[in-house]
C-alpha cells in the first residue's frame, strides 16, 4: 500500500485525515484529530507529523484569531498519536532532517520556525525569520511559508 492523506472529518464535527491507498484509490482508515490539521510530513523513520491549528472564533461571522498550534506525531503502524508539543501560531509547513531526529515547523502567523526534537517531542528552539511588520494591525501575518532542508 502506498498511503496518501487528505483532509476530512473524523466524525460528527471532528477534524480528521483519511488514509488513502493510492494503489486502489480507496480510503482505508481515517486518522481522527482533535484540532484542524494543515501540514503533514512523514520522516525518514516513518513517523507521521501533523501541524494542528488552534484559534479563537470571532463572533458568528466566521473569522478567527490564531493561537499557538500543535505538532502531533503518529506511528504509521496503527496510526495512533505518539506524542505532541506546542508550536507558535498557524503551523503551515513541516520538514525533518535526514536522520528523522528533528523537525522544523514554519509558523505562518508568528513569522517563526519551531525546532522540535522528535524523540522527546519537545521544542528545542525557535528561529525568528519574518517579523517585518508589513501586516501590522492585521489579525494574521503572512510570514514564513516554505521550508527546505539542506545538509552540509
Amino acid at each position: 500500500m502506498r498511503p496518501a492523506v487528505h483532509q476530512r472529518r473524523g466524525g460528527p464535527g471532528r477534524p480528521g485525515r483519511p488514509l488513502i491507498d493510492t494503489g486502489t484509490n480507496r480510503i482505508v482508515h481515517t486518522i481522527a484529530t482533535t484540532l484542524p490539521v494543515s501540514p503533514l510530513h512523514v520522516t525518514s523513520g516513518r513517523t507521521l507529523l501533523a501541524g494542528q491549528w488552534r484559534y479563537a472564533a470571532l463572533g458568528s461571522g466566521g473569522g478567527f484569531t490564531p493561537l499557538d498550534g500543535m505538532l502531533t506525531s503518529y506511528d504509521t503502524d496503527g496510526w495512533n498519536p505518539a506524542g505532541g508539543t506546542g508550536t507558535q501560531r498557524l503551523p503551515i509547513n513541516i520538514r525533518s532532517d535526514p536522520s528523522g531526529e528533528r523537525a522544523f515547523v514554519s509558523n505562518l502567523n508568528s513569522g517563526t520556525v519551531s525546532v522540535v526534537e522528535l524523540s522527546g517531542m519537545r521544542t528545542v528552539g525557535v528561529l525568528t525569520v519574518d517579523r517585518s511588520g508589513k501586516t501590522a494591525g492585521k489579525r494574521y501575518e503572512q510570514g514564513v511559508h516554505g521550508l527546505a532542508f539542506i545538509s552540509s
